[in-house]
């Protein structure tokens, strides 16, 4: 495996030449290194002397100042990363990171993933501790999720199982508003389809039997529509409803001279048994 070691031909990109917002990289890829080869790098002086083998530029002026010198920190990596976070590092990291996780919020960033991505990159080099980092992330949450959270007993120990949590809320409450959503087209399309079934008589609106507007009339005619229902199967003298109701009305009309004929039967049966009963003949034989 060390004989297949890519970082032994690291080329000048892969180091430091002394720019701020390198650095914070540049010490994680050192620790990687570490770590891949904990035999080799076992002594702090080891490792110091690697990461300097890695500097170019002012980065390695001021590295050859602490040789020359023969400073201490060459035989301890914690002071010497610490010196060199002093010199080249951001001094207003934190305080800007302390800024940020009051910022942050969710409903700027959309999933809850993001946001915990987000919250996480400023919350590593913040000065708060535990708590104010926790609190910093409900305040940003969005108030389903963190309403979830507030509902919980116990509630979350540490941050970490806190982003668990919003987390898998999070992502329950968006597969939620999907399936609601699915539900709500399916329901505004079994409408729409509805509504676009053809209806039994296509014509319905025309099926109005009384005086028509001279505009309806004139539409009738230009679409060759019957005059009396508005079909566009046969004319008005064929129009089958207005048969329908002719019948009607003459049944009606027989019924009705019928029933006249049947009063006047009666009232002349009446006139007749009066003038019989004042007859002289009747009243001679009453006498």
């Amino acid at each position: 495996m060390e004989g297949n070691n890519n970082f032994d031909g690291a080329t000048l990109k892969d180091g430091f030449a002394g720019e701020r917002k390198y650095l914070k990289g540049f010490l994680a890829k050192m620790k990687l290194i570490f770590l891949l080869y904990p035999e080799r790098y076992q002594e702090d002086e080891a490792k110091v002397i690697y990461v300097i083998s890695r500097f170019y530029g002012n980065a390695m002026n001021w590295a050859a100042t602490l040789i020359d010198n023969q400073d201490p920190c060459l035989n301890n990596y914690d002071t010497f990363v610490e010196k060199l976070k002093a010199f080249y590092g951001d001094n207003d990291e934190s305080f800007v990171a302390n800024q940020m996780l009051r910022r942050i919020k969710q409903r700027n960033i959309g999933g809850a993933s993001g946001y915990i991505l987000e919250f996480n990159k400023y919350a590593d080099v913040s000065t708060w501790n535990e708590q104010a980092k926790m609190d910093a992330f409900m305040e940003g949450l969005n108030d389903q999720v963190a309403n979830r959270i507030l509902e919980m007993f116990p509630g979350p120990r540490n941050l970490s199982s806190m982003q668990t949590i919003a987390s898998r809320i999070d992502s329950r409450l968006a597969t939620h508003r999907h399936l609601s959503n699915q539900s709500r087209n399916f329901s505004n399309n079994r409408r729409n389809n509805r509504s676009n079934i053809p209806k039994k008589n296509n014509y319905s609106k025309n099926n109005y039997h009384g005086p028509l507007s001279k505009e309806e009339k004139e539409r009738r005619k230009k679409e060759n529509l019957c005059l009396y229902c508005g079909s566009s199967k046969h004319k008005l003298n064929d129009c089958p409803k207005r048969k329908q109701k002719t019948q009607r009305i003459l049944i009606l009309l027989c019924q009705f001279l019928q029933q006249s004929l049947n009063l006047v039967t009666i009232k002349v049966n009446l006139i007749n048994l009066l003038l019989n009963l004042n007859s002289p003949l009747n009243l001679q034989q009453t006498s």
